[in-house]
């Protein structure tokens, strides 16, 4: 509801066909979603086993808002909690032999570094210890006075436990520049420096 155009980006139906032709295929696979609003993690444990069991080819999940989900029984301190949401998510993530992608907040102390590291992450080291790779978004620092572009994004690769790997040499790339189109939430084009 807050885009500015009514019209697709360029390549919006093909891209469309095309995806709906490689999942009649069985080329790729089907995107599910679930809002499960303020569950706690257990809550989040019992839908990912129940998706597992009536879709066995399941096999990566990606969990939005982290840092908002409901307190779990206990009544901990929120370090505490997060530690144990953390390492509940990592068993579960085991057990159903699924990929697990986490949205996590940072803290306000990344807001004064240079950039944003895995320290960084809002509560707790234990997801950056028990994660396969770490990467930070954040908006690219610009000179006082100077106009913020919404659309840029710098992506920080801040670990890479399993190596990233192109034409079987690793690649260590520590930062991407990602363009966004925000009318459609689309990833436009990638690379630093902007251009």
């Amino acid at each position: 509801g807050r885009g500015s155009s009514q019209e697709p980006p360029e390549g919006f139906f093909e891209a469309q066909q095309l995806w709906a032709d490689q999942t009649e295929n069985g080329d790729v696979g089907r995107l599910m979603t679930k809002a499960l609003f303020n569950s706690s993690a257990e809550q989040f444990r019992d839908f990912v086993h129940s998706a597992k069991s009536r879709n066995p080819r399941l096999s990566v999940v990606f969990m939005d808002h982290f840092h908002a989900m409901a307190a779990s029984p206990g009544g901990m301190p929120r370090s505490a909690e997060m530690e144990q949401r953390a390492l509940l998510m990592h068993s579960v993530a085991k057990s159903c032999e699924v990929d697990l992608f986490l949205l996590c907040q940072l803290n306000r102390e990344a807001a004064l570094a240079k950039q944003p590291t895995k320290e960084h992450i809002n509560g707790t080291d234990v997801i950056a210890q028990l994660a396969s790779a770490v990467q930070l978004l954040e908006f690219p620092k610009r000179e006082e006075g100077a106009p913020f572009d919404a659309s840029q994004l710098v992506m920080y690769h801040d670990k890479r436990r399993n190596g990233q790997r192109r034409d079987g040499k690793t690649v260590n790339v520590e930062e991407s520049g990602l363009l966004v189109n925000r009318d459609f939430c689309t990833l436009s084009d990638c690379g630093l420096p902007f251009h």
